[in-house]
């Protein structure tokens, strides 16, 4: 049994990546970040899921709950005041650019480390995954490695970063998650109907953002419809 600190944003990613690590028996503590996005929702999406999961796994999950991090970021649609700023589309996209946060994986990693080091726990997740890749330069493999490298120097035995789904895409990780939860024999569309993954933060999700078009994607690849309601 490992002990892991998990980056938990109560999107279908880290969800995915959360149902990952019960189905394999260990223990997580999860911890969410706001940090001045404007699809604040998924904290409360992350709420949520761990109020429905965690009387179920008691002895598996713990919260260490929300880290603020105000002001850290900037140059970034997704740190806008204005839905409007977040662009429509595929990920694959020139404007899908906007969406980039700086480093924000960095930060996150580097904080979870701390947490993990102070914990006595032996890994930090993150849900990374193949479609990051594109646009996204803190979630490609050769970032998460040299991460890995600064994080296992800066701790004693040395803290791993586990990110399983760093060649996966979002039909492949949907496809794995709908498997753990029949053997966890825990209920598919009510975790999933409690995630958050829009970029825009509206009462429903968007469907046109590049976030939701890429999990009505995998949605469709997996042959179930999503139980989160949508705008469109």
């Amino acid at each position: 049994m490992h002990k892991v600190v998990l980056g938990f944003s109560g999107g279908l990613d880290s969800t995915s990546l959360l149902l990952y690590h019960l189905h394999a028996g260990n223990s997580v503590k999860t911890v969410q970040f706001l940090y001045g996005q404007l699809h604040d929702k998924e904290v409360y999406a992350a709420q949520r899921l761990l109020d429905y999961l965690m009387p179920q796994f008691p002895r598996q999950i713990s919260d260490f709950g929300v880290i603020r991090l105000p002001d850290i970021f900037s140059g970034s649609a997704l740190i806008s005041n204005d839905p409007d700023d977040i662009p429509e589309g595929h990920y694959h996209q020139k404007n899908m650019e906007k969406t980039v946060v700086p480093n924000r994986n960095g930060v996150f990693m580097n904080i979870l480390a701390s947490i993990c080091i102070g914990l006595q726990y032996d890994k930090i997740g993150i849900a990374v995954h193949q479609g990051d890749h594109f646009i996204y330069h803190d979630c490609r493999p050769e970032y998460i490695k040299a991460m890995e490298n600064a994080i296992m120097l800066s701790s004693f035995p040395g803290i791993k970063v586990h990110c399983p789904f760093l060649d996966s895409d979002k039909g492949k990780i949907l496809r794995a998650a709908l498997q753990w939860c029949d053997e966890l024999k825990i209920n598919f569309d009510e975790i999933y109907s409690r995630t958050w993954t829009c970029y825009k933060g509206q009462e429903l999700a968007c469907g046109k953002c590049g976030s939701c078009v890429e999990r009505l994607e995998a949605f469709h690849t997996v042959g179930r419809k999503d139980p989160v309601e949508y705008e469109c």
